[in-house]
C-alpha cells in the first residue's frame, strides 16, 4: 500500500465545491494493490458535509478525454449536439478499469468551519497493469476531484 502525504482541500458545504487545493491528486500504488492519498479537507461553507459512500470509479486512460474530443470532431459532421452524442459512444468504447474505492475519517460528517484528514483508498484492479498510468474522478463530498493514478513495480 503506497501512501501519499498530506493534500489539502478547502469545500464549501452550500455548493459542495472545491474551492482551493491541487487541481488533481497523486496516487500511485501496483496492480492488485491499494493507493492511499491522505486529504486535509476544509468545511468553508454553512452545511455539513457527508462523506461519500464506498463505491466503484472508472480508470481512464489520461488522454481519453482530450483523444475523444479530437477523433469525434474531425470524423463527425453536424451540430454540436450530434457530436456531443458521438463523443460520448467515443468514450464508452474506450477501454476503461473499474477500481474500488474506500474512505477512512473519524467523522461522519465534517461540520462548518471544521477541518479533518479524510484518508481515501483507491484498489488498483489486476487488470489495471494493462497502463501504468491511469486518470480518476474520486468523489469527495459530492465533487469529482480529478486523480492521477501510476502503477508501480509491474504486478504485485
Amino acid at each position: 500500500m503506497a501512501t501519499k502525504a498530506i493534500t489539502s482541500l478547502e469545500f464549501s458545504g452550500s455548493r459542495v465545491a472545491v474551492l482551493s487545493g491541487p487541481r488533481s491528486l497523486a496516487l500511485s500504488a501496483r496492480a492488485g494493490k491499494d493507493a492511499v492519498v491522505r486529504v486535509r479537507v476544509t468545511n468553508r461553507g454553512d452545511t455539513p458535509l457527508k462523506i461519500d459512500p464506498d463505491g466503484m470509479v472508472a480508470l481512464r486512460a489520461p488522454d481519453a478525454l482530450a483523444r475523444g474530443v479530437r477523433e469525434t470532431f474531425k470524423k463527425t459532421k453536424g451540430d454540436l449536439t450530434s457530436r456531443l452524442i458521438a463523443l460520448g459512444k467515443q468514450l464508452e468504447s474506450d477501454p476503461v478499469t473499474e477500481a474500488s474505492i474506500a474512505y477512512k475519517a473519524e467523522f461522519e460528517q465534517l461540520e462548518p468551519g471544521q477541518t479533518a484528514q479524510v484518508e481515501i483508498h483507491l484498489h488498483l484492479p489486476e487488470d489495471a497493469a494493462t497502463l501504468t498510468e491511469w486518470r480518476a474522478r474520486l468523489p469527495l463530498f459530492g465533487s469529482p476531484i480529478e486523480a492521477d493514478v501510476k502503477l508501480t513495480g509491474g504486478q504485485r
